[in-house]
């Protein structure tokens, strides 16, 4: 037998091995691709030259004319609120108020946007509470001398006696109310005093505050009833001593539960049908008053 020097002999065994090839006869090596770049990674932006999209459902920011509509409609909601249903609102229902008003405002000029600067538009909003009643009482400071006959121009001195036997009076059984200056207990009757009537024409129609009422509906006015009342009591009371003197006029004054009073007072008369058409007469009169209040000034 013979052996070549590819054959060797190992412990019984027969190994054959072939030469290796060379480099030039090895197949050509592929190149892996390089790492793919540029490619979005998680938490950072966008790809570059690739536009960014918001998400469909994100809310929209408004533009200024819609946020400036919004917040008319808003503050307008607001001023029927404290006009026709609540003028002496403690602080979390007078934020309730404010937030209603501007969710009713909202649902119509932006329903898809979201509200910003939220709380200063609250805050806004609550302030006009306090606006609407200070409007009352800054009319019933001019109007309530006069109608209730507390000047005396020519004599300081008597004009101090006289309104600190007066004005007890009138506030005593809240007599200022009725057109006789009494209140008869068992005779119910709705408010007819020529003085609380023009501190209403003056705070509702001076004011231009009657373009945010419907004014037709005349059934709807018993809160500015309560409120003119109320202004009227606490004018009252800075005479009380004769000399006049500043008296809070606020949900948690002694106005603010003559304001409470009076609205109970307007419930009790819808009871009773001869006393609640004569408060639907004086109401007529009084919006009659105010629009003609409006054509003179208009004339001028």
């Amino acid at each position: 037998m013979i052996v070549t020097d590819s054959l060797l002999q190992a412990t019984g065994d027969i190994t054959v091995t072939a030469p290796l090839p060379s480099r030039r006869e090895l197949p050509p090596v592929s190149t892996p691709p390089s790492p793919i770049t540029n490619l979005p990674v998680a938490g950072s932006g966008p790809v570059a030259n690739s536009p960014a999209r918001s998400h469909p459902y994100a809310p929209q920011r408004p533009t200024n004319e819609q946020f400036k509509k919004l917040m008319e409609a808003a503050k307008s909601n607001m001023r029927r609120k404290v006009l026709l249903e609540n003028a002496m609102p403690e602080t979390g229902v007078n934020t309730a108020m404010a937030e209603a008003a501007l969710l009713a405002a909202r649902q119509d000029f932006m329903p898809d946007a979201e509200v910003p600067n939220y709380e200063t538009c609250l805050k806004s909003l609550r302030t006009l509470t306090t606006t609407i009643r200070t409007a009352f009482k800054t009319r019933a400071r001019r109007e309530v001398p006069v109608h209730y006959d507390l000047n005396r121009p020519l004599d300081a001195n008597a004009e101090i006696a006289h309104r600190k036997q007066r004005v007890p009076i009138l506030v005593e059984n809240h007599a200022y109310l009725f057109l006789h200056e009494t209140n008869d207990p068992d005779s119910l009757a709705p408010v007819n005093h020529p003085g609380v009537h023009a501190v209403i024409v003056a705070a509702v129609w001076e004011t231009g505050f009657h373009t945010e009422l419907d004014i037709d509906d005349v059934d709807a006015l018993d809160n500015l009833i309560s409120l003119g009342g109320a202004a009227t009591h606490s004018v009252l009371l800075e005479h009380l001593n004769g000399r006049r003197q500043m008296v809070e006029f606020s949900a948690s004054s002694s106005s603010g539960a003559e304001y409470r009073f009076i609205q109970q007072h307007n419930l009790a008369i819808r009871n009773v049908p001869a006393v609640y058409h004569a408060s639907i007469s004086l109401k007529k009169d009084l919006v009659e008053r105010g629009i003609s209040t409006i054509s003179m000034s208009d004339d001028l």
